[in-house]
């Protein structure tokens, strides 16, 4: 599937009257191929920066392909799909007492249970209507069963960057630790936009690769829409607290690193504990290289207690560095990763 210069089929229509007449701007779109490229595309960027019109104009550039109409596109070439499946916009049911989300995962199940490698499919923000962890977290573990067992096109597009982050290390690194499935399976890419830093905000609506280096933009579009200037203040301080507390602490330099099983732990601990006050968006969306890095400390612990019971040395442990070497442990198994397959476990 590769539309180029692709944008919505109305859009020359509807805005040929307007004056000024705004410009429209085209993208170029690529999922699959036989040059065996990604046949999913994970897509982040701000608010207001296009993310949905290109869901949908990619969608209707399929529909309107196969049916032997005109494509809006300088060119388009596509393998025929057998169903498009799309999980777009947000509504509940009241008559019949369904929440929003529950709509929402309810028509995401009907896609995955009847999608095949053939079909396309479109999900726009999967998971925004419960609790972050829960949503990223769902997103996530849908875009692995389209990627990896289906292998279907989708497109998803999503504010979960953490997931958009995972899904580029993956993407880039050939030997990504085997607990990140997505490798070769998804490019990730953002709608472009600017931000000065007086916080002004404008969207390009240009599809650029890789994820979104300003987030969502989400205070600048509340500044847009005309939010009090104390409470937008106030706001970005709650922000920043957020992304202090998501940050993980400094890593030693090399040739410094804390030395003796004691120290390793603490070590383990820190790091631990710092993951674990993040923010949910960022914790759920750990890299490869970290998930490696917390089985590495567990090896290294579990050689120096093999090493001291061999040698019929006894080895001192603290309450606090047993919980340290336990969240590690733990941390390490939630997140996928198979700590018995003999690098550390």
């Amino acid at each position: 599937m590769a539309p180029v210069n692709t944008r919505a089929p109305r859009s020359d229509e509807v805005l040929r009257g307007a004056s000024p007449a705004p410009a429209v701007t085209p993208n170029d779109l690529r999922l699959g191929g036989r040059d065996g490229g990604p046949p999913s595309l994970v897509l982040t960027g701000a608010n207001m920066g296009g993310k949905s019109t290109l869901l949908r104009a990619a969608g209707l550039a399929v529909v309107m392909a196969q049916l032997g109409c005109y494509v809006p596109a300088a060119e388009a070439r596509l393998d025929p799909v057998d169903r498009i499946f799309t999980r777009m916009g947000a509504h509940d049911r009241i008559m019949s007492g369904e929440s929003t989300f529950q709509v929402e995962m309810g028509e995401a199940a009907s896609g995955l249970a009847s999608a095949s490698a053939a079909s396309l499919v479109v999900l726009d923000e999967l998971g925004r209507g419960t609790a972050t962890h829960d949503g990223q977290a769902l997103a996530g573990a849908v875009l692995e069963h389209l990627a990896v067992r289906l292998g279907c096109r989708t497109l998803f597009a999503t504010h979960y960057h953490g997931l958009a982050a995972e899904a580029s290390a993956s993407a880039a690194s050939a030997s990504a630790s085997p607990a990140s499935r997505l490798c070769g399976r998804v490019a990730v890419a953002h709608m472009a936009s600017t931000v000065s830093s007086q916080g002004g905000f404008v969207p390009l609506h240009r599809l650029r690769e890789g994820p979104a280096p300003d987030g969502s933009c989400g205070l600048q579009v509340a500044a847009l829409a005309g939010l009090p200037p104390p409470l937008l203040r106030r706001a970005g301080q709650v922000a920043d607290a957020f992304v202090q507390r998501a940050a993980p602490p400094a890593r030693p330099a090399p040739g410094h690193e804390p030395a003796g099983p004691t120290a390793a732990a603490t070590h383990a601990g820190s790091g631990g504990a710092g993951a674990g006050r993040g923010s949910a968006d960022g914790a759920l969306g750990v890299l490869a290289a970290e998930r490696e890095e917390l089985l590495a400390v567990v090896a290294r612990l579990r050689w120096a207690l093999e090493g001291a019971k061999r040698l019929g040395a006894g080895v001192s442990w603290e309450a606090a560095e047993m919980d340290a070497i336990g969240w590690v442990w733990s941390s390490a198994r939630q997140r996928g990763v198979d700590a018995s397959d003999g690098r550390g476990g």
